[in-house]
C-alpha cells in the first residue's frame, strides 16, 4: 500500500477479500497501517482453527482498528469491551458452535464499525 502511494492518495477500498488458505491472520497482521487507516471499509475473509493464537491476534487488531465482525448477530458485545474481550468472545461463539478442534471453515464479514475513521471518496 505504501510503496503504490495508496496513502498519500487516500484510495479508498469498498472490500478486501482475503482468501489465502489458512493465512488470513498473517496478512491481516501485515496490513496493520492499512487497516488502521481508515482506507478499507470491509474485509472478507475465512476463518478456521479459532484456537490459533495468530487467529486470535489478527481478531484484536482488527477490533482495535475500528472493525466489528457484521455476523453472526448473536453474539452481543458490551460497548466498553477491549478488543480482546471482544476477540475473546467471538472464538468462544465459534469454538461452541463448530468444536474446539473444528477444521470448519467459515466466511468472516468485518467492517469498519466507526464511520468517523472512514476516508471520505470527496476528500
Amino acid at each position: 500500500a505504501d510503496r503504490e502511494g495508496w496513502f498519500q492518495q487516500r484510495r479508498m477500498f469498498s472490500i478486501l477479500k482475503v482468501d489465502v488458505e489458512g493465512k488470513e491472520p498473517l496478512v491481516v497482521m501485515g496490513a496493520k497501517r492499512l487497516l488502521h487507516s481508515g482506507l478499507v471499509r470491509h474485509i472478507l475473509m475465512e476463518g478456521r482453527r479459532f484456537g490459533r493464537s495468530n487467529l486470535r491476534e489478527s481478531f484484536e487488531l482488527l477490533f482495535g482498528a475500528g472493525y466489528r465482525v457484521r455476523e453472526p448477530d448473536d453474539i452481543q458485545f458490551n460497548p466498553e469491551s477491549t478488543p480482546k474481550q471482544k476477540t475473546q468472545d467471538v472464538i468462544k461463539y465459534y469454538e461452541g458452535k463448530l468444536g474446539q478442534k473444528s477444521q470448519r471453515v467459515v466466511d468472516m464479514w468485518w467492517e469498519q464499525a466507526d464511520r468517523s475513521r472512514l476516508v471520505s471518496f470527496n476528500e
